[in-house]
């Protein structure tokens, strides 16, 4: 796990290495969701409300 600080350098390299800013969020937004997912029950509900 990184620190802040570490997570800032580590993510200006990227786009000082071309990577996009959106790419970096749209990856990290997917690692979230799948991570969530794979805590769900069988089934893939949940109780909690969806909007």
């Amino acid at each position: 796990m990184l620190t802040v600080a570490a997570m800032r350098r580590v993510d200006a390299a990227a786009i000082d290495g071309g990577v996009p800013g959106l790419a970096l969020m749209e990856a990290a937004g997917a690692a979230v969701a799948d991570r969530a997912r794979a805590r769900l029950p069988a089934g893939g509900s949940s109780s909690m409300p969806t909007r």
